[in-house]
């Protein structure tokens, strides 16, 4: 409440204004003491402090055992230790200089071992002159009675003040204090001295005046980062002038984040790229972890414009190339597994996570076809226990593959009502059933393993399952003494944990192995891990390292198992000591790199099938080393399973078992190999190696499999090999030609083909998953052929050679098998691929051409119009007052395309259904068989 001040005593007849109330501050006396403020801010971070402390008297606070510094002296004292650096840069410059006159004649080794002795010999010398100057400015900081101040001074003074070089003075100056405060026999001095406000403020002036290679020496000593609310207006004066990433170093520095909001900071250096930037800036602060999180969210949302983020925050630089959703996405999921921030945070990442896990079953099961029915039943159903959101988009998933069995599978297992799903696919739902109303609505899948892939030899009364504490130890037991037994024991040891297919963002670092695969030349152990979790004590897991993991006498053979070390760390109660455990490891991925270098026939015998197959093969990893020593290649059905579920399949145990126990085999055929070529090879030497995967060799595959791959496709349309035996007729065939081949799509069209032109926009795996709906085939060409043709079933995705359209168009031809007839040629619109056309004669398009060009003399108008009304054949097809076709689709006549001259010549013209394009038959198709030459001679 305001108090009134007034009185009797007060008040006078003389007076000429009477107040009741004390004078209120008008808002121009409020701006100029906002502006005093601002000019006092302005001036003491502009102002040198020595001028500053010279002219209020204030020099005698730095001084040295009861007597006043000159100023002189400390000037003289800092161009002394300016000389010894500049001592230090001649003397470099001098040897180099003399040390290139007489390299002249000298070789190019003899050269780099003088440059590298010579660099020895001045990082010696700088060493020393560092360390002279360090002990120098020790002794002066001791015998000062604040040190903190005459720092500052020593600093500011100094000849490179605004050096931007570490080896300046300067810095040499703030390093040697901040070490100086560190030091124990300092710590009695150091805490006497109270560093005020005024003192940090002095010292966040020098530390970011000319630039911040000072501000972390100058942070630390002075305790920036503490008690510093009254600094925000000077940070705020300071870094107004900065670039974002200075903002965010100076803040970060001051831990002064909650005062700036994450608009102001994180988002600019997020549009400029700057990511190490906000890793560090973030670092320190929970409040803005959280929020930069929730704003990647809202980014992520499909609904939202990344563009409107933008404009909402305009600066300079942004580079829009990497603003997109997938790489947005990709961050907040890295922020909230470095930060383990609530997922619960992000809902819209959240949900795309979820959505991208059941795409990916989706094609693993459609378009891969690499996983069995129950495993991908299992991994469904865990995905959308956790995202029953995600019901219809599975359905959606499924619409496009037309599975119309399976959609009526999951229903029932998910208690679905069919008035809750989406309209397009309840009709066919009610359809299916009423034809298949007699069968058991059941996936009959025939999951036997086939021929092709490679079994596992044992029996499987040699598989062991180890559930208990007491078949855990029996299986120690019988490790410690076959390893005795011989002098070495080979085994082979895999991994499998749940796939992370199925989760969320995961933010948990500690993912448990499932099942540990162990198999000797006679038995296979599985551990399994998820059962005897609960049960397992710090005893069992220092048994399990000394006994097995640790065991020296006893080789692991693993493939890749540098990932599977790690998650066998997270998974025994304090094992953390693994290194014993990776040098009784190898890994046959790095024995295999090494021994296709030797570039001798180790792999002929198989070698010589997989020429004989004339294909790419689509192995990779463990799979591809088993065909080419073994065979045959793995059977993978079961590599993305749900191995936390119990009970296991049988299915999984057979498969668990052949990951390990293959590893043995192949052991055993490399060193039968190697034994017969007598190939110099050891195999102990590769022990604790790690395989790099992704390394310059698999690269070298990589480029190579494109390579041959292209070179296929090359003469697969050289040789035009034909899909159909037989001769197919245009209608027959439906085609969807990717956005590049436009003009070969066109072609088509003119040609009767019911082609489809994939529209600029869309992306080139929408060309399969048209294919696959409307049951067209493929034509894509590059790249995108790679991907499209992963996606469709063998054959139904096409190369287009290089060439013109006409090339292009033979090709398919020759491909398909198609037989052009004379009266297909122009049966199509080339322009929106509309088969059916509108016929009208010369008066009735004279007519409504007339009707279009006189639409401003209102009396012409009734005149033609009366003319039309007559025409009762017009009036079925034509629309008069809209001048469209009476088509399901309606489309406008496209009469601005036509002249008086061609009505007067052409007596019957065709407008498509689809477009309202007018075609009618001139000189090209008089010249027919010169225009399609190619067809009608392959015809």
């Amino acid at each position: 409440m305001y108090q009134y001040n007034f009185s009797e005593n007060e008040y006078s007849d003389e007076d000429d204004e009477f107040y009741f109330f004390d004078p209120v501050k008008s808002v121009n006396e409020e701006n100029d003491d906002e502006a005093k403020k601002l000019k006092d801010i302005e001036s003491r971070m502009v102002t040198s402090i020595t001028t500053r402390w010279t002219d209020l008297n204030d020099f005698n606070m730095i001084k040295t055992d009861d007597c006043e510094l000159n100023k002189q002296f400390l000037k003289d004292y800092l161009q002394s230790l300016f000389n010894l650096t500049l001592k230090l840069k001649k003397n470099r410059s001098t040897t180099e200089t003399g040390s290139l006159v007489q390299m002249k004649d000298e070789s190019l080794e003899d050269k780099n071992n003088k440059e590298k002795a010579e660099t020895r010999h001045f990082k010696k010398l700088q060493e020393a002159v560092y360390k002279k100057i360090e002990s120098s400015l020790f002794k002066e900081y001791s015998k000062s009675s604040n040190p903190f101040y005459l720092n500052l001074f020593l600093i500011e003074n100094s000849n490179d003040f605004k050096s931007n070089k570490f080896t300046s003075v300067a810095c040499l100056i703030a390093k040697a204090f901040d070490k100086w405060v560190l030091q124990e026999e300092n710590f009695d001095l150091v805490k006497k001295i109270d560093i005020t406000s005024d003192i940090k403020i002095d010292a966040f002036s020098v530390a970011t005046r000319h630039n911040l290679l000072l501000l972390d020496w100058i942070a630390r000593p002075y305790h920036l980062n503490k008690n510093n609310e009254f600094l925000i207006p000077y940070l705020t004066y300071r870094i107004n002038k900065f670039d974002y990433k200075d903002k965010a170093i100076v803040i970060s520095s001051l831990e002064l984040h909650d005062h700036f909001s994450c608009e102001e900071i994180v988002l600019p250096l997020l549009y400029q790229d700057k990511l190490n930037i906000i890793d560090k800036y973030l670092n320190k602060s929970v409040k803005q972890q959280q929020s930069f999180v929730k704003i990647l969210d809202q980014m992520c949302d499909k609904n939202s414009s990344i563009s409107s983020f933008i404009y909402m925050h305009p600066i300079k630089n942004v580079k829009i190339d990497k603003l997109n959703r997938k790489n947005l996405s990709k961050l907040a999921i890295r922020m909230i597994k470095m930060y383990s921030i609530d997922p619960v945070l992000c809902p819209n990442i959240t949900n795309q996570k979820f959505f991208k896990n059941l795409r990916y079953l989706i094609y693993r099961r459609y378009i891969e076809k690499s996983i069995s029915y129950e495993p991908w039943q299992d991994l469904i159903l865990e995905c959308l226990s956790q995202a029953d959101h995600l019901i219809e988009s599975f359905f959606n998933m499924l619409y496009e593959h037309m599975d119309l069995k399976e959609m009526d599978l999951w229903i029932d297992k998910l208690n679905l009502k069919l008035e809750n799903l989406p309209s397009y696919i309840k009709p066919l739902i009610v359809d299916y059933r009423l034809k298949n109303e007699n069968e058991k609505s059941q996936v009959s899948e025939n999951d036997t393993i086939s021929n092709k892939f490679y079994q596992l030899k044992l029996e499987n009364t040699k598989i062991k399952l180890i559930e208990t504490k007491k078949d855990f130890h029996e299986f120690l037991s019988e490790m410690d003494s076959l390893s005795q037994e011989k002098e070495y024991l080979f085994v082979g040891v895999d991994t499998e944990w749940k796939p992370t297919c199925v989760m969320g963002i995961n933010i948990e670092e500690t993912k448990k192995v499932a099942l540990f695969q162990i198999a000797t030349d006679e038995r296979i152990y599985l551990i399994d891990l998820c059962v005897m979790s609960d049960n397992f004590d710090e005893i069992d897991s220092h048994l399990m390292a000394q006994k097995f993991l640790n065991n020296k006498n006893i080789i692991k053979l693993g493939y890749g198992f540098t990932h599977d070390i790690k998650m066998l760390a997270h998974s025994f109660i304090n094992m953390h000591d693994l290194e014993n455990f990776r040098s009784t490891v190898i890994d046959l991925a790095y024995v295999a790199e090494h021994l296709k270098k030797l570039n001798l026939p180790i792999f002929s015998k198989i070698e010589e099938i997989e020429e004989s197959e004339q294909k790419v093969s689509n192995e990779k990893g463990l799979s591809e080393l088993v065909k080419i020593c073994l065979g045959k290649p793995l059977n993978k059905a079961e590599q993305i399973s749900n191995w936390e579920k119990r009970p296991l399949r049988d299915s999984q145990i057979n498969y668990a078992a052949l990951d390990a126990y293959c590893l043995v085999e192949i052991f055993n055929f490399l060193q039968e190999r190697i034994k017969e070529m007598n190939i110099e090879f050891d195999f102990f030497k590769c022990i604790g190696r790690k395989y790099k995967h992704g390394g310059a060799s698999a690269k070298k595959e990589k480029t190579e499999k494109k390579i041959q791959t292209n070179q296929l496709c090359q003469i697969s349309s050289n040789n035009s090999i034909q899909i159909n035996e037989h001769k197919k007729s245009v209608k027959d065939i439906k085609l969807i030609c990717d956005n590049m081949l436009e003009g070969l799509g066109r072609e088509l069209r003119r040609l009767g083909i019911d082609t489809e032109i994939l529209k600029n926009e869309s992306d080139h795996s929408d060309v399969a998953k048209i294919a696959r709906r409307e049951d067209r085939y493929a034509i894509s060409s590059g790249l995108p052929f790679n991907i499209i043709r992963n996606q469709l079933p063998e054959g139904k995705c096409i190369h287009s050679i290089n060439g013109n359209a006409k090339q292009q168009a033979s090709h398919i031809l020759n491909i398909l098998n198609i037989q052009v007839k004379l009266e297909d040629f122009f049966s199509r619109c080339f322009r929106c691929n509309t088969g059916s056309f509108t016929i009208l004669n010369k008066e009735q398009l004279t007519s409504i051409w007339i009707l279009e060009k006189s639409k401003q003399n209102p009396e012409t108008i009734n005149d033609v119009g009366n003319k039309c009304l007559v025409d009762e054949d017009l009036i079925s097809k034509v629309d008069i007052e809209q001048l469209c076709l009476k088509t399901p689709v309606r489309p406008k006549i496209g009469l601005s395309q036509l002249f008086e001259s061609t009505i007067k010549v052409m007596d019957t013209y065709f407008i498509c259904d689809g477009c309202g394009q007018i075609y009618w038959e001139g000189p090209h198709w008089q010249n027919i068989k010169s225009r399609f030459s190619y067809v009608i001679s392959n015809s």
